[in-house]
């Protein structure tokens, strides 16, 4: 019997190289489970900082990786994983894979583009302001110190521009990236100065959002499950220590995250916040899966984040979703090969 060749994307290319890897090998293991092994062949593909690819270890080419699988996941987060790149590059390869497409992708990594979706879709999510990365002045004249007066001053600038705009507190984000990396809650314009100041020195665009206090969530959508074409599970809680303003980077990768699902929310809400997935999915062009993370307070629902690379870890909201409906990684993996396969 012919087994489908899958090949499980992984690599080091960003700064999300430890959770990338940890999501692939989390996928790897999985096939060495019966249903997986008798079912499927695995390829393992990897790409290292040089954006070099190997070939069950053996450093290859694109032409190669093409002959040898017949569908790809893809489980890179971050640049290259989640922006489209990598979506193009198997869509020239005419190689099926699980997950967005290469726009989509790239739609949904962009928080600007991302919020102007949603306010287009009459969705409320926190108001913001868009700052570009910082211009450097290439004026060899300038020393040290000026630069230093320069970037300064930028930063001050701005700061008062989301000062004079937005109501504190504020969240300043780069304009991509996840785990909440580089997230910085601001509480007076010190704290805005230092965090354009740490936009500068990362060369990043930068996002300025209201800080929206309240009870933060996932939910978890895919497609043609369960006779639904687009099945959205319960709404997922997450529990974050009281002395964190939110759930930061170092809460997400401690793996000390708690997540419940189903989440504690009142039916009404737990129905209008599946209403919203099922929205966002099918009118933003999301494919196979996705994962909206969101905030409840007195005012509303507000949508802070659209995902589409899967988190396969066991405490991710994925995997929660899944238990809480009597599913799991294996079937959910099963499901999405299919639909790549069948292009659905």
């Amino acid at each position: 019997m012919y087994m489908k060749r899958v090949g499980v994307i992984r690599g080091n290319l960003n700064n999300r190289t430890k959770n990338s890897l940890e999501n692939g090998s989390r996928v790897i293991s999985y096939f060495s489970l019966e249903k997986m092994r008798d079912s499927y062949k695995l390829v393992d593909i990897f790409i290292d900082q040089g954006e070099k690819w190997y070939l069950n270890g053996v450093l290859t080419n694109l032409d190669k990786i093409a002959e040898q699988v017949d569908v790809a996941i893809n489980t890179i987060y971050g640049d290259f994983g989640e922006d489209g790149k990598i979506q193009q590059i198997l869509d020239q390869l005419d190689i099926p894979y699980v997950g967005s497409d290469s726009v989509t992708s790239a739609l949904s990594y962009d928080k600007n583009t991302t919020k102007i979706a949603l306010s287009n879709l009459k969705i409320r999510n926190p108001r913001h302001l868009l700052f570009p990365a910082y211009f450097k002045d290439l004026d060899s004249s300038q020393n040290e110190s000026e630069i230093r007066e320069q970037k300064k001053e930028y930063a001050t600038n701005k700061a008062r521009d989301v000062w004079a705009k937005l109501s504190p507190p504020w969240i300043i984000k780069p304009l991509t990236g996840g785990s909440s990396l580089g997230v910085i809650v601001c509480n007076s314009i010190e704290d805005l100065v230092q965090a354009f100041l740490s936009g500068v020195e990362a060369d990043s665009s930068l996002i300025a959002e209201e800080y929206i206090k309240g009870q933060e969530g996932s939910i978890v959508s895919i497609n043609n499950f369960r006779g639904q074409d687009i099945y959205t599970f319960p709404p997922a809680q997450i529990i974050i220590p009281k002395d964190k303003a939110f759930c930061d980077s170092e809460l997400k990768n401690s793996g000390k995250m708690k997540i419940v699902c189903p989440g504690n929310f009142p039916t009404g809400q737990s129905k209008e916040i599946e209403k919203i997935a099922k929205q966002i999915h099918k009118e933003l062009n999301l494919r196979h899966y996705s994962k909206i993370d969101f905030i409840i307070n007195r005012n509303g629902i507000y949508i802070i984040e659209i995902n589409t690379i899967p988190e396969y870890q066991d405490n991710s909201v994925l995997n929660n979703s899944l238990l809480s409906v009597g599913s799991n990684m294996v079937e959910f993996l099963t499901h999405s090969i299919d639909m790549a396969l069948t292009k659905d």
